[in-house]
């Protein structure tokens, strides 16, 4: 999140880009706290029109004979089996710790809060936001799309239903999760949030926007540059020699990537003079 912070703000970019970065940013920390895998994001958003525009003009040559055709049938048939052997895989999982709980008659040892992660355990009461989220998500795009004429509405109506039925699922598993929780009846994988992680990021998070004050009042280059000597300092605990050492590469990196290979225009505030020609 902090990498593409920076990203979005060396390009200049202007207060709304960074409003939607920082909304993406807290979407994001709550699927890694809940467990929910963030590369389908970034593939969607990226595969998304190309998928549709393919879709559009296969229908326009072939029409529905489309689904019909090899290559169709073939990646139909692997989403199927995707999704099969998930929930199969998931179902024998908690199988297994029902067994070893009634042989052992008691839990398994460990961490009772903890952070979910990718294939690891669920995390419900961090999770249910985001399945909610989706089903606003796709509600409104299968709505917004009910005017358009039927060939421009089959891609966005297929990918919201499917997406709404799955995200209905998880809404429902979440909630019954925490109720589980609630009732001390759950799963050895099903677990809270740990405190203590929320509290250390909210920790980090006010390092961010502590910087985004920062760079309004000094500028953006030397902003940067605070940033970096203060988390190696108070986060990484560095002498301050290597500090030194770390924030002279930093100045010689953003000076030759940003002045020379792609330069950009540095944020100053205008009652400063230019630290830049």
């Amino acid at each position: 999140m902090l990498v593409v912070f920076m990203g979005a703000w060396v390009g200049n970019g202007t207060l709304g880009n960074w409003i939607v970065l920082l909304v993406f940013g807290f979407i994001g920390y709550f699927m890694k706290l809940g467990g929910w895998p963030r590369p389908p994001i970034v593939l969607g958003f990226v595969l998304g029109k190309i998928m549709e525009e393919a879709m559009n003009l296969s229908m326009q040559v072939h029409g529905w004979g489309s689904f019909t055709r090899p290559i169709v049938l073939i990646i139909i048939a692997l989403t199927v089996i995707t999704v099969v052997y998930a929930v199969r895989n998931q179902r024998k999982k908690k199988a297994q710790q029902e067994s070893r709980k009634n042989e052992t008659g008691e839990e398994e040892t460990g961490e009772v809060a903890m952070v979910a992660e990718e294939g690891g355990k669920d995390c419900p009461p961090a999770s249910w936001p985001i399945a909610g989220l989706l089903v606003v998500v796709f509600c409104y795009c299968f709505y917004e799309s009910i005017p358009w004429s039927f060939s421009p509405k089959i891609f966005p109506q297929t990918v919201a239903i499917t997406g709404l039925i799955l995200a209905i699922g998880a809404l429902i598993y979440d909630l019954k999760g925490m109720s589980a929780i609630k009732a001390g009846t759950a799963a050895a994988d099903v677990v809270g949030v740990d405190r203590a992680y929320v509290l250390k990021s909210l920790y980090f998070l006010s390092w961010l926007l502590g910087i985004f004050v920062v760079t309004l009042i000094i500028g953006q280059f030397p902003a940067l540059l605070l940033f970096v000597i203060l988390y190696l300092k108070f986060w990484g605990k560095f002498s301050w020699k290597l500090i030194s050492i770390y924030t002279a590469c930093a100045v010689a990196f953003l000076l030759i990537m940003f002045n020379e290979i792609v330069p950009v225009m540095w944020y100053e505030p205008s009652y400063l003079p230019s630290l830049f020609l």
